[in-house]
């Protein structure tokens, strides 16, 4: 498989050149552009997130272990001291970061359901719908973010492919296969609960028209060089 900095430096090349084309098309300013490119490149990240010696793995837990304590300083400020606040966000910090990794490494399999296609299209809604509710960012650049994680993270799997070809001795490694799957049968009822989730995520989703002109150019007029 390919190793953390294929995967980043491909995601992020990718991600590069689709961001540079919607500024070119006039639809996304710089400073969106500029997201999306973080975003996707990011995502290139996400199928190996279930490796339990992921380093994007420990980046995802512990940014989620900063949420968590900024959570409680802005919940508790009210209510707590200062050291008192500090020291409850820090042991909020340590129980996601380590115990939750621990928890989630524990129940995850390496290029299990995670590393598959209905994954990545999860990990798109699921950041449509952040940005969205969260971040407020509107439903045109919502579905942009949506749409660099699924790149991001179609670009990992097919690396991961790329990597199971011997060029050398033409042959397919046993490994050929087990990262561009739909999903993962072996574990049929995750797969639905995580098909589920993804189909109820896509029905309720806000329009996706605002990004109705990209299907209407005349791309041969788009200038590549």
């Amino acid at each position: 498989m390919a190793d953390f900095k294929t995967h980043l430096l491909g995601a992020t090349l990718v991600s590069g050149l689709a961001s540079t084309a919607l500024i070119s098309l006039d639809e996304a300013s710089v400073t969106e552009a500029l997201g999306y490119w973080v975003v996707g490149s990011v995502a290139g990240l996400l199928p190996d997130i279930d490796s339990d010696n992921s380093i994007a793995l420990e980046w995802l837990f512990s940014g989620l272990g900063v949420v968590a304590a900024c959570l409680i300083i802005v919940g508790g400020s009210s209510q707590l001291g200062i050291l008192s606040l500090w020291l409850l966000a820090a042991l909020g910090f340590v129980l996601v970061r380590y115990l939750g990794l621990w928890v989630f490494a524990g129940f995850t399999v390496h290029r299990g359901i995670l590393h598959s296609w209905l994954a990545n299209a999860f990990f798109a809604l699921l950041g449509l719908w952040l940005s969205y509710i969260w971040l407020n960012t509107g439903a045109k650049v919502a579905w942009g973010v949506a749409a660099f994680i699924w790149l991001g993270a179609s670009i990992h799997l097919l690396l991961d492919e790329c990597y199971s070809v011997d060029l050398m001795g033409a042959r397919l490694k046993s490994s050929w296969g087990s990262a561009a799957k739909l999903t993962d049968f072996t574990q049929p009822g995750a797969s639905l609960l995580l098909l589920l989730a993804t189909l109820l995520m896509a029905h309720e989703a806000p329009s996706a028209n605002s990004w109705g002109r990209l299907w209407r150019l005349d791309w041969s007029q788009v200038s590549w060089f």
